[in-house]
């Protein structure tokens, strides 16, 4: 047991345990020291992830901890981002869940998303809802509006399943959409550019929607990005139907319904990226708006025991 008794100590916990798994899973029988070792690394991963302290816990054991949990609800993931950021985006994460389960309304709550025309507008970009860009795709479309601008992907059942299904749960017909400027699309990706996501699993949105519209549209083009922000995640399409109208379309959803992983050739990948690192001063702010939540919850829990005790 001397070598397992250092991962148990070491950053081999994760595979430690992923092994021992195996061989059950594989008709083997663990030995009683194994059984005990699994236990324990278990009982090290729930501790942690209820309470990963940087100042009581290294960064590799928080993010085992948590890769651990993404495996157990999951299966096997690969991690597109390191270790730090990945501790740093978990952490802050399960700050906005403690905040949401206090006050489940507000900003900073893991399920609070800012209204897309709200973001864009704040960026200093007119979302249009003229008739502009309508007749390059209905002549009888008297304006385009949300509705109109969702029909687009609707009537295309591999991007509603392969692009947008593997990248959010909200269904394509409760999207918000909006209609935006061509310059105004540049002025988005210059000034949002560190919120503009990359990795592994934005690459595959790209090359499944390339190959979708390039097998039913030839001389199709298009550009896509994904951008991030105020807890609601958006999705830009600059094609060349719309670039004849000077017009180029936005599709959002909330963050919080983004499907946390998906399935690529060589196995799944975590649908996070680079840029979502919220650094420790956002850390530190959270933890501040949490602890002043928790304050305010402990004195209204006073004041109704104080209630009930004289009533």
């Amino acid at each position: 047991m001397d070598d397992k008794e250092i991962c148990l100590s070491g950053s081999g916990m994760l595979a430690l345990r992923e092994q021992m798994v195996a061989m059950t899973r594989n008709g083997g029988e663990l030995t009683k020291d194994q059984r005990n070792a699994l236990e324990g690394i278990q009982e090290i991963f729930e501790m942690v992830v209820s309470a990963p302290d940087t100042d009581r816990f290294p960064a590799h054991l928080i993010a085992q901890s948590y890769l651990a949990s993404m495996v157990d609800a999951f299966g096997e993931v690969d991690l597109p981002i390191d270790e730090d950021r990945f501790v740093r985006k978990s952490r802050a994460d399960l700050l906005r869940a403690r905040i949401a389960m206090l006050d489940a309304r507000h900003p900073d709550g893991i399920s609070s998303a800012r209204p897309l025309r709200d973001l864009l507008g704040a960026a200093g970009i007119e979302v249009g809802e003229s008739g502009v860009g309508a007749e390059i795709r209905s002549p009888a479309m008297a304006q385009i509006n949300e509705e109109a601008i969702r029909r687009i992907v609707l009537g295309n059942e591999h991007m509603c399943r392969d692009v947008f299904g593997a990248m959010t749960a909200t269904p394509v017909s409760e999207l918000s959409a909006a209609m935006i400027p061509l310059d105004s699309l540049d002025q988005l990706r210059t000034n949002k550019s560190n919120r503009r996501l990359s990795g592994e699993w934005i690459d595959q949105v790209g090359a499944r929607a390339r190959r979708i519209t390039q097998g039913s549209m030839p001389g199709y083009r298009f550009e896509m990005d994904v951008f991030s922000e105020g807890g609601r995640d958006f999705l830009t399409i600059s094609d060349n139907v719309g670039q004849k109208n000077n017009v180029a379309f936005v599709y959002s959803w909330p963050t919080s319904e983004r499907i946390p992983v998906m399935d690529i050739e060589i196995g799944r990948v975590l649908n996070v990226s680079p840029e979502e690192d919220p650094g420790e001063e956002e850390i530190e702010r959270l933890s501040h708006v949490l602890g002043q939540l928790e304050a305010v919850n402990l004195t209204d829990m006073d004041q109704d025991i104080e209630r009930v005790r004289f009533d």
